[in-house]
């Protein structure tokens, strides 16, 4: 498995905002771009237990998952 460099990470970054006009915009085009390179379904570890990510999505200001 590869390690995403910085430079390439700054690079995805700027892609994906170069037309954007304000923080939502900004946002979905992170998303696009994310999407696009991100192979999905993939396990890594998290706070010392295995996780699998199995969709990438946008999650709103309004939306929690604390009760």
């Amino acid at each position: 498995m590869s390690r995403v460099l910085e430079r390439d990470l700054d690079a995805m970054v700027a892609q994906a905002t170069v037309d954007a006009y304000g923080e939502d915009e900004e946002l979905a085009g992170f998303h696009a771009v994310l999407t696009d390179r991100l192979v999905l379904p993939f396990t890594t570890r998290g706070l010392g237990v295995n996780v699998s990510a199995l969709t990438a999505g946008i999650l709103t200001t309004s939306t929690s998952f604390l009760p």
